[in-house]
């Protein structure tokens, strides 16, 4: 009779540490994401599309790199220009006027820690 509450509290004591161990092993939600104030934002490219609409011969504007830039004409045809160069950089200017400025690199993302 003495051995039937020692296994009860046995029993009691095994099944509250195997409980405890699976809520310690759930994986917790991510924490959410910052808050943006969105009332001073700029869509990016309203340079580009003030300069599209003064050259009406250009379709779109790619950059390689911050001197390089490419003209996509409307007629299919693609223009290279490197305005680290002078005499390319007068070229361009004279005929379409100031470039705007290429987009920003895009964000990295955060490295995770494990």
């Amino acid at each position: 009779m003495k051995k039937l509450p020692a296994a009860l509290i046995i029993l009691l004591c095994t099944c509250f540490s195997a409980v405890n161990a699976q809520s310690e092993n759930q994986i917790k939600p991510p924490p959410p994401p910052p808050k943006v104030d969105i009332s001073k934002f700029v869509p990016p490219g309203r340079e580009t599309m003030e300069f599209l609409k003064k050259n009406q011969t250009i379709f779109h504007l790619s950059w390689k790199s911050s001197e390089q830039i490419i003209v996509h004409l409307k007629n299919g045809k693609t223009e290279k220009y490197n305005l680290g160069d002078e005499n390319e950089k007068k070229l361009f200017v004279e005929k379409y006027g100031l470039p705007p400025m290429p987009p920003p690199p895009p964000p990295q993302k955060p490295k995770s820690v494990n």
